[in-house]
C-alpha cells in the first residue's frame, strides 16, 4: 500500500515491517489490524485497517465503514506501540538507547 502524507511517500512494500498486532477476524465488524513499519530513512508508520465498528472505521454519509490507511508516527510513539503490543525484544532492537534497566 502506498500513501503520500505531508509530501512524503510511505510504501509498505519498501519499508521494513517491524511488528504486527490485531484483534478479531475479518468477518467481525470490530476486527482491526496494525503493522508497524520503518522506512529506509528511519521514519515510522502504521499500516492500519479495521471493520466498521473498530478504531479504524471511517464515517460516511450513511454511517460507518471499514477503512485502511497509513499513519506516520514518531519514534516515541513507535516505542510505546511496541510496549503496548508486547514486543520487548523488538523494542530493545530498535530503541536500546531509550530503554533502561529497571
Amino acid at each position: 500500500m502506498k500513501q503520500v502524507i505531508n509530501g512524503l511517500l510511505f510504501d509498505t512494500d519498501k519499508a521494513q515491517e517491524v511488528a504486527r498486532d490485531w484483534d478479531g477476524h475479518a468477518s467481525d465488524y470490530h476486527h482491526w489490524h496494525e503493522a508497524l513499519h520503518k522506512t529506509k530513512s528511519g521514519r515510522w508508520f502504521l499500516a492500519c485497517k479495521g471493520g466498521p465498528m473498530s478504531q479504524h472505521a471511517k464515517k460516511t454519509a450513511d454511517g460507518w465503514t471499514g477503512d485502511r490507511y497509513l499513519k506516520p508516527i514518531s519514534a516515541p510513539e513507535a516505542l510505546a506501540w511496541l510496549e503496548r503490543a508486547g514486543y520487548a525484544e523488538t523494542a530493545l532492537e530498535h530503541f536500546s538507547a531509550q530503554i533502561e534497566e529497571a
